[in-house]
């Protein structure tokens, strides 16, 4: 569906515009009808994923959380990755496909 660009809805510069998830709503015919209905608005993008681009749109940043700062606050739990190797070789396959039939008896072939 092709729904084109608005035509000027309001010139006014007293218009804020406030955009949750900024980075992925900005930058297509959303964004361009959003400019073109209302030019002179003041639009301030909220956003937990930057991307290249929401710099660009938006300016500088207002503020900045990161995620060092969530974690020494308590909000977030701190990622960590720990590399594990394993070694895939099935040595007693009846003893697998019993083990499988026991942990999906429950389910159907569609499921």
């Amino acid at each position: 569906i092709n729904y084109g660009i608005l035509e000027e809805m309001n010139d006014s510069d007293r218009i804020l515009v406030m955009t949750d998830e900024a980075h992925r709503t900005q930058y297509s015919v959303l964004a361009a009808n959003l400019q073109k209905a209302m030019p002179n608005a003041t639009h301030i993008g909220f956003t937990g994923t930057p991307i290249a681009k929401t710099e660009k749109r938006y300016g500088d940043y207002i503020d900045k959380y990161t995620m060092r700062q969530a974690i020494e606050d308590g909000v977030t739990l701190e990622i960590v990755y720990e590399g594990r190797t394993h070694n895939a070789e099935i040595s007693d396959k009846e003893q697998m496909n019993a083990k499988f039939i026991d942990v999906f008896k429950d389910y159907d072939a569609k499921q």
